[in-house]
C-alpha cells in the first residue's frame, strides 16, 4: 500500500469514528443520506426579488424596529390609527400637512406610534427636544415591552 493510500485509509477511519457523534458530524444512513432529525424543519421562502417576506419572519425579530407605515394626510386631523400595542413603532410620513391632536404636522414629518400615543419627528426636529431626545423616548418605549 503506498504512503497516498495509508493517509487515505487514516483520514477516512478518522472521519468515520467522527459520524454521529457529540461535536462530530451529523449522522448518515446507509447510503450516507442525512437522518430525518438532521433535516430543517422549517424551510425558509423567498419572494420574486429575492427577500424574505416579512409575514415569513419571526415576530420576536420586530420587537423594538420602526417599521414604515405609509404616507400621511393629516389634513383631515384624525390620526391614521388608534395606537396600540399591535402597531407600536409604526411610522407614516406626512404628505399633506394638517393637524392631528393639537399637533402640527408639515409635509416631511413623521408620525410615531408609541403603542399608547404619537410623538412627531419634524424635518429634523422634534416636539421631544434633541434628536437624542427622541431616540431616547424610542427606546424607552420599545425596549419597555421586552
Amino acid at each position: 500500500m503506498s504512503l497516498l493510500q495509508q493517509i487515505g485509509q487514516s483520514v477516512g477511519s478518522f472521519l468515520a469514528s467522527k459520524r454521529g457523534v457529540a461535536n462530530g458530524f451529523a449522522g448518515t444512513d446507509a447510503n450516507n443520506h442525512l437522518l430525518v432529525s438532521h433535516l430543517p424543519t422549517q424551510v425558509v421562502t423567498r419572494d420574486a426579488s429575492g427577500k424574505i417576506p416579512p409575514s415569513d419572519l419571526p415576530a420576536s425579530l420586530g420587537v423594538g424596529m420602526m417599521h414604515f407605515s405609509d404616507d400621511f394626510d393629516a389634513s383631515a386631523g384624525v390620526a391614521p390609527v388608534s395606537p396600540s400595542a399591535d402597531n407600536l413603532g409604526w411610522v407614516w410620513r406626512v404628505t399633506v400637512p394638517g393637524t392631528v391632536l393639537g399637533v402640527r404636522y408639515e409635509i416631511g414629518d413623521w408620525l410615531v406610534s408609541t403603542g399608547t400615543g404619537f410623538v412627531c419627528h419634524a424635518n429634523g426636529a422634534s416636539d421631544l427636544g434633541t434628536t437624542a431626545d427622541f431616540t431616547a423616548a424610542l427606546n424607552a418605549a420599545f425596549l419597555g415591552t421586552l
